[in-house]
């Protein structure tokens, strides 16, 4: 529970996640820029098994994503993932020596 303008709420007051930028690297990869500031290495080979992903199993339309609100999205929006599910299966790369080559 908590009080966020002096109303009460149940659950935890999450910050609501957005992805700023988003890059391809290989087939399934995607360093993911987050409006926090964060910097992280998404595999995207996660999603494939599934299959109401299944088209993201091409690798050119994996790549071919657009961000919308700061979610991203393939196929004109079909297809999205949540950022929070992102963050949470990624791996952070704030370090600058590490995005050298992808950038």
């Amino acid at each position: 529970m908590y009080v966020k303008n002096g109303i009460v709420y149940a659950g935890n007051d999450q910050k609501i996640l957005h992805v700023n930028e988003a890059v391809p690297h290989g087939d399934y990869g995607l360093m993911l820029f987050f409006d926090d500031g964060s910097i992280r290495d998404f595999d995207g080979k996660k999603l494939l098994d599934s299959e109401l992903f299944a088209p993201l199993r091409d690798p050119a339309v994996f790549r071919d994503f657009t961000i919308d609100h700061g979610v991203l999205t393939w196929l004109d929006g079909e297809l999205d993932v949540a950022p929070e599910y992102l963050y949470k299966e990624s791996t952070p790369k704030n370090d600058t020596e590490r995005l050298v080559g992808i950038l």
